[in-house]
């Protein structure tokens, strides 16, 4: 089967491209930050009572480790799988994710580039045992904690996307959809009530709510050919 590939040469892109590229980045990069905020904040809301005093010593630590990583802002990059969010250990330069951050900054760094080379997309959740359990029993915080703190990163990466295109022509194509039916909407509501303003607005109004939405249906229907397209 024949496999169609596009590419775009970035010393070609043009500043509308680098400017969703900028856009897509920066989004994306503040989405992870922001999921790392409000998990610490879940974190040291947490009642954990329960836990002995060193684990609740060593969960103190991680938080602090948590704070450090999220506000240096330097995560990994997702440069390998363009249209969903994976988890990565390491990325392509060694940024590790939080979750590697806290055990590398704890003394396991051997155990964080041993996942990174067998397993570097792996989800906490499907760990069963093993040294990164072992760990994670050790750290004071939970399984699902952990989880929790381990982010996912999309393909328009914080580098830009590999194909800002691939990004921004779902919005362009819902965007020209939107404007045809919103023409086609003000002819058929001119038909309808000629001589009757009002009416003619309210008919206008109408359809402008069915396009939004049929709009958004286009360029939902144009991601799943372009992928079905293009990989």
């Amino acid at each position: 089967m024949n496999t169609i590939t596009i590419t775009i040469n970035q010393t070609k892109s043009t500043p509308v491209l680098n400017f969703f590229e900028k856009l897509l980045a920066r989004i994306e990069w503040f989405r992870v930050r922001n999921h790392l905020r409000i998990v610490e904040k879940e974190l040291r809301q947490k009642n954990v009572g329960h836990l002995s005093l060193e684990l609740r010593q060593e969960r103190e630590k991680n938080i602090t480790r948590l704070h450090q990583y999220w506000t240096s802002g330097l995560y990994p990059k997702n440069p390998d799988f363009l249209d969903k969010r994976v988890p990565y250990f390491k990325d392509a330069v060694n940024t590790p994710c939080a979750m590697a951050y806290l055990i590398e900054q704890s003394g396991y760094q051997d155990l964080v580039n041993a996942v990174a080379r067998s397993n570097n997309h792996v989800y906490i959740n499907d760990i069963q045992d093993g040294p990164v359990m072992d760990w994670i029993n050790k750290s004071g915080l939970t399984k699902a904690e952990a989880a929790r703190v381990q982010p996912t990163y999309g393909g328009c990466g914080f580098g830009g996307c590999p194909d800002p295109i691939f990004a921004i022509l779902p919005w362009i194509v819902g965007s020209v959809g939107f404007i045809l039916l919103e023409w086609l909407s003000y002819k058929i509501s001119s038909w309808i009530a000629l001589d009757n303003s009002k009416r003619r607005l309210a008919a206008w109004f109408y359809f402008t709510i069915s396009n939004l939405l049929i709009a958004f249906i286009i360029g939902g229907l144009f991601v799943q050919f372009a992928r079905g397209f293009l990989y």
